[in-house]
């Protein structure tokens, strides 16, 4: 029998090759498990600087995602005073162009630009169905679905924003005081 001795006991050079078999998978393992720390310790950090960079967005667009909503907010209670039966002028919600400039960076604030974003296009939408502030009998239905569509997502961006800036933890503790 190889590597066994008189006694039945492992030679040294058998129990060399097992120690370095076991070393060899040790090894091995340490290695996995450092790649695997690294790379969870890189994705904390991108997430990390990512909701440091969405803070800084919202922080620097609040004031005007406020204002458009606002401006969203009057615009969609007037369309759901119209009269079906009549054209009737309308003043249409517009999207600030400190906004509207940055728009392809908002998906750095998340599902918070992505409401924002989409309510801009709803906006945007029922603004095509308005001729010159006037808005057609037969164009008030879907008018007022965009805009309540708007509406909606500027006020969930809104929401968003302030999640974004004072912690979800501390909003919960807010409500219920």
């Amino acid at each position: 029998m190889d590597g066994v001795g008189k006694w039945g006991c492992i030679t040294p050079e058998a129990w060399a090759a097992w120690v370095q078999a076991i070393g060899s998978i040790v090894a091995i393992l340490v290695a996995v498990f450092v790649a695997k720390w690294q790379h969870d310790a890189d994705v904390r950090d991108r997430k990390r600087a990512q909701l440091i960079e969405a803070r800084s967005l919202a922080t620097a667009y609040l004031r005007h995602v406020k204002k458009y909503r606002r401006s969203v907010q009057r615009a969609w209670k007037e369309s759901r005073e119209l009269d079906s039966d009549r054209a009737r002028a309308v003043r249409v919600a517009s999207i600030p162009p400190e906004l509207l400039s940055d728009i392809q960076v908002m998906h750095r604030l998340g599902s918070t630009g992505g409401h924002l974003v989409q309510s801009f296009y709803f906006l945007m939408e029922a603004r095509e169905l308005v001729d010159q502030d006037v808005i057609a009998a037969e164009k008030q239905a879907p008018y007022r679905l965009r805009m309540e569509a708007a509406e909606i997502h500027a006020e969930d961006a809104l929401a968003g924003m302030h999640k974004l800036l004072v912690g979800e933890s501390v909003l919960q503790a807010l409500e219920e005081e």
